[in-house]
């Protein structure tokens, strides 16, 4: 009796930690796993001598890009980069055993592109002088459009509800 009831215990608690709501993937995780992409990457300890760097025209110096860049969308617009963007940065540097480089290096814009490729209605936040954060259409579920499902053609899609956009 005594086995069955500890089999009983186990069994339930193993469902209570699968049925938990995980954040395993939020900006901070994102964040994270980018500045060790790049650690990892061939132009990390040096981009300057990169081979890659170097085809695509760049060279990294602490703030070589600035703090604006070049929207492409509907229409083109220069913008700036995001304090949102810039907390979260702060706030992975806090974790301590990781690199996280300058804000506005080479590899900082890529870990900003990051971040951005997880704007949520839950993380991300609405705001700033227009009332919608940094986006000029307002804050949308940029996340979900990171999947494509080539055997139906079709986006993320949960009991026949699609999210997003298909991306190929």
């Amino acid at each position: 009796m005594k086995i069955k009831l500890v089999a009983t215990i186990v069994t339930a608690n193993l469902f209570l930690i699968s049925a938990a709501p995980v954040a395993a993937f939020d900006v901070h995780t994102h964040t994270a796993m980018t500045a060790e992409a790049i650690k990892q990457s061939q132009f990390s300890v040096s981009p300057n001598s990169s081979l890659v760097v170097k085809k695509l025209g760049l060279f990294d110096r602490p703030d070589i890009f600035g703090e604006r860049y070049i929207d492409i969308g509907a229409t083109i617009t220069a913008r700036k980069g995001a304090s949102f963007e810039t907390e979260v940065m702060k706030n992975v540097r806090t974790f301590g055993e990781l690199a996280i480089p300058p804000d506005y290096s080479l590899s900082g814009w890529i870990i900003r592109g990051a971040i951005r490729e997880d704007d949520n209605s839950i993380e991300t936040p609405a705001g700033g002088s227009n009332g919608a954060g940094d986006e000029p259409g307002g804050v949308f579920e940029r996340v979900y459009n990171h999947f494509y499902d080539p055997a139906n053609n079709r986006p993320l899609t949960v009991n026949g509800v699609a999210f997003g956009n298909r991306s190929p």
